[in-house]
């Protein structure tokens, strides 16, 4: 059993500690950097749909093979809330909305409705496709990249390719070649970013529209083919549009590469190779023990050691013990009483 935790585990191990992210943060840097939660918000209500943009700096420190992935991640965000979860309307974002057809299921409340109840002087009496709470709240950060031989130049800009962040799966079978409609227009109002194409072919909402299952929320932006060697300089050109700090939560740029694992997660290599060691150790204890002859144990067929004569010897009878009782009245020795049960 230990060799089989080893022989998975080592590997494992291996594979995430050669992977080496690099992540910088971005809510509290540039303009925001100094100003409390309130008024880092009302900076960024203040640039309305135009964003507040600024750029940050980081050294690559191993060298980095495409493809290298470039992740977005929302601290506190906890989108799998279950109301929040349940919110869309499948049928919709497959078929699309049509005069007659069907309307945005309640789940969707309350983005349901541009107007936020049905008009019937409106096209499809104003209902949102898609509609609900996640794909209201769509990420609309934006990111440029470029590399650097030294800090603070201005670097070759480097070519982030999205076509291909979603899962197959999402663009053939979940979503249908339909239109937005009446979808995040106002930008006074509205929850996140648009969707300018057909909704299978929109890669950055049908990312957003999978549901992360932890508190800090992980997602794809774009894919580098290039190799960043170590050394050089990353510069992150943000403009920030979307909204975190109404509850304080951080959000964070990191540029990393995969192994045949995935990414870097240290927990499932560490796990398998503490239960190989413990397996291990246990099986060295139990040699030492046993072969080695540091534990107590009793000899080969030692009949001695048998239950009822063991009983049978700590009863006293008559002011004799036991083994003087049985040796007076039967004239037998234990040994060969010892073949069967009082």
């Amino acid at each position: 059993m230990g060799i089989f935790f080893l022989a998975f585990g080592i590997p494992i191990l291996v594979a995430s500690l050669n992977i080496h992210p690099l992540t910088l943060r971005y809510d509290d840097a540039g303009p925001f950097q100094g100003l409390s939660a309130p008024e880092q918000q009302a900076l960024l209500l203040a640039a309305g749909d135009a964003g507040v943009s600024y750029s940050l700096e980081a050294q690559v420190e191993y060298t980095m093979q495409p493809p290298v992935y470039v992740v977005y991640e929302l601290g506190s965000f906890y989108q799998n809330y279950r109301r929040y979860v349940r919110s869309y309307d499948p049928t919709l974002m497959h078929d699309g909305l049509r005069e007659g057809g069907p309307l945005p299921v309640s789940a969707c409340l309350p983005f349901q409705y541009a107007d936020g109840a049905a008009d019937a002087n409106a096209p499809f009496q104003g209902a949102i496709n898609p509609c609900g709470q996640i794909a209201h709240s769509l990420f609309n950060d934006t990111f440029a990249l470029s590399l650097s031989a030294a800090q603070g130049s201005s670097g070759q800009a480097l070519a982030l390719d999205q076509s291909d962040l979603a899962w197959p799966s999402d663009s053939d079978r979940l979503y249908g070649p339909v239109p937005a409609e009446n979808f995040n227009d106002d930008p006074a109002s509205r929850g996140g970013g648009t969707i300018s194409t057909v909704l299978n072919q929109a890669q950055a909402w049908m990312v957003w529209q999978r549901p992360g299952g932890k508190p800090n929320v992980q997602k794809p932006y774009a894919q580098i083919n290039e190799v960043l060697p170590a050394g050089s300089w990353i510069r992150l050109s943000v403009t920030a549009r979307y909204d975190t700090y109404a509850w304080q939560g951080q959000k964070s740029v990191t540029v990393t590469t995969n192994s045949w694992m995935g990414g870097r997660n240290l927990f499932l290599g560490v796990v398998y190779v503490a239960a190989g060691g413990v397996a291990w150790l246990a099986g060295l204890a139990l040699f030492l023990a046993h072969d080695l002859n540091l534990a107590k144990r009793r000899r080969y067929a030692d009949l001695g050691e048998l239950s009822w004569v063991k009983n049978a010897a700590k009863m006293d009878f008559q002011g004799r013990t036991s083994t003087e009782r049985l040796r007076g009245e039967s004239g037998v020795p234990i040994s060969a009483l010892a073949g069967s049960k009082n």
